[in-house]
């Protein structure tokens, strides 16, 4: 636990045989349950300390993300202004006015500042949001990274992986349901010393690039294990699962994973883990 804000060794349960690890457990509310919250949170103490001041923070949401209601959550812990740059589609215009997703709510209950953006690729997104930080801030404020692709993340997670995994689970068949891929680094960091007796299998919430995103999570991890299978179903971003799934799991990304797990569990080599990433 780091000062309530954070919650570390969270739950796992079991399901009909399947190990789960409870990190959507890892933010107490009001903050999402977003296990990326735990490198998020050392970045912005890494940014208080060396300022004197409080710097403004800036962040790119997206459709699906809960990035800026997670790091809404950490400035307002932290006193730390946020900004919160978010995509407006038009199934959020209602006349002249814009409905704001969980996300968005949430970030402005925090006390975000909320500049809407028209929906573009994510890349041209986050710059045209990165510039605009900049001339609002007259250069002094701190844009995180797109996609909140951290080191401090997969450290964080390698971590809770390392310290809190049963060492009878430190073995078998882990799935990770991936978007960026850099909780998924994390996860295979963390259980380096154990990697051949692991075959972890990386779950994408929607169709890309195999090769780079495997690329991304050996540099991010540090090594090249050579037991990761990536599982694309061909999903699209907007695609999500309706399933019931006995704990809250994200219908873009964790639900995805939970039912290919479900459908194929019989053939995966045991014990099998499931790692929640948040709901």
């Amino acid at each position: 636990m780091v000062s309530g804000i954070i919650c570390d060794n969270t739950p796992w349960e079991e399901y009909n045989g399947i190990h789960v690890k409870r990190e959507d457990l890892s933010c107490p509310y009001p903050g999402p349950q977003f296990s990326k919250i735990r490198g998020v949170y050392r970045t912005l103490m890494g940014i208080k300390e060396d300022n004197d001041i409080p710097v403004p923070i800036g962040v790119l949401d997206t459709l699906h993300s809960k990035a800026g209601w997670g790091v809404a959550y950490l400035c307002n812990e932290l006193d730390l202004p946020c900004i919160n740059f978010y995509p407006v589609y038009k199934a959020d215009l209602l006349g002249d006015m814009r409905n704001l997703r969980q996300g968005q709510r949430m970030s402005k209950k925090l006390g975000a500042f909320l500049i809407p953006m028209r929906v573009w690729k994510s890349a041209a997104l986050y710059y045209r949001a990165r510039n605009k930080l900049e001339e609002m801030s007259q250069g002094m404020g701190v844009m995180l990274p797109n996609a909140l692709k951290i080191p401090e993340t997969v450290q964080a997670t390698a971590e809770e992986t390392a310290k809190y995994t049963p060492p009878e689970l430190r073995r078998g068949t882990w799935v990770i349901s991936i978007s960026s891929g850099t909780i998924a680094a994390g996860v295979i960091q963390g259980m380096k010393k154990y990697h051949e007796d692991i075959r972890f299998v990386v779950h994408m919430g929607y169709s890309r690039s195999e090769k780079s995103t495997i690329k991304y999570i050996h540099n991010m991890a540090g090594y090249k294990p050579a037991n990761i299978s990536v599982i694309d179903e061909g999903y699209s971003y907007k695609d999500g699962v309706d399933l019931q799934v006995p704990f809250p799991c994200n219908r873009y990304y964790d639900a995805k994973a939970w039912k290919w797990l479900v459908d194929n569990v019989d053939r995966l080599h045991k014990p099998v883990i499931f790692w929640n990433i948040g709901d």
